[in-house]
């Protein structure tokens, strides 16, 4: 699927929670929140995925919470009711960890922490915002539409990105 497709899954979803009764006041819930979302990320990721602890680069943890920060202010500015964009800052994460050889697995992994500390906050702010005669149901049921849109498109950009950067790497060495 080309990106325009898989941005147009990403708007279809936020379709479904305008649908449901969610407005683009989320996007105020989730930024008030911001920097908790990304310090609990940051901290699963450093409990469940041990190369972020184990690297001696001293660049990859502050990189990190640049990155996971980054997915909190994007998904908080598609909420907002703006325009899936080319996700430049996932592409640009992709080849600095594929120059630093820091292995895929361990950021895809990274990408499932992530998933799995802003959905329950994502979730909480549409809940909180939802018009009253939203159903709860429908309005978790948008959530996660909407966060699985944005974990496959950010999530296959990433392994594209990584692995086109790593080829090239090889093929310049």
């Amino acid at each position: 699927m080309s990106d325009s497709g898989k941005n147009k899954e990403i708007e279809a979803s936020i379709r479904a929670l305008r649908a449901a009764g969610v407005g683009t006041g989320i996007a105020g819930e989730l930024e008030e929140h911001a920097a908790a979302t990304t310090l609990s990320a940051c901290d699963a990721v450093l409990e469940q995925v041990p190369a972020y602890s184990a690297s001696g680069n001293p660049e990859v943890l502050p990189e990190l919470r640049e990155h996971i920060s980054g997915h909190v202010e994007e998904i908080s500015r598609l909420l907002a009711g703006r325009r899936p964009g080319e996700f430049a800052f996932v592409a640009d994460h992709a080849r600095r960890r594929a120059e630093q050889k820091f292995p895929l697995d361990a950021i895809l992994s990274a990408y499932r922490c992530l998933h799995s500390r802003i959905l329950p906050r994502v979730r909480e702010a549409a809940l909180a915002v939802a018009s009253e005669d939203a159903h709860m149901r429908r309005v978790v049921a948008a959530v996660n539409e909407f966060l699985s849109a944005y974990a496959g498109v950010t999530g296959s950009l990433m392994t594209s990105e990584y692995v086109d950067a790593t080829r090239s790497i090889a093929e310049a060495d």
